[in-house]
């Protein structure tokens, strides 16, 4: 298993992947949250 957390505009997204049962989850604190969602808030602050 492997974590990896990004902070965008300071709210934590993390993406926790195991390669042995081919499973990616990204959560925002206390939730799950979808790949597009995270791509959307990173294209968004990367314009600002």
């Amino acid at each position: 298993m492997v974590s990896i957390t990004l902070d965008i505009d300071e709210a934590k997204r993390t993406l926790h992947s195991c390669s042995h049962c081919d499973v990616r989850i990204w959560e925002a604190p206390g939730e799950s949250i979808n790949l597009e969602g995270v791509l959307t808030e990173l294209s968004d602050s990367a314009g600002r």
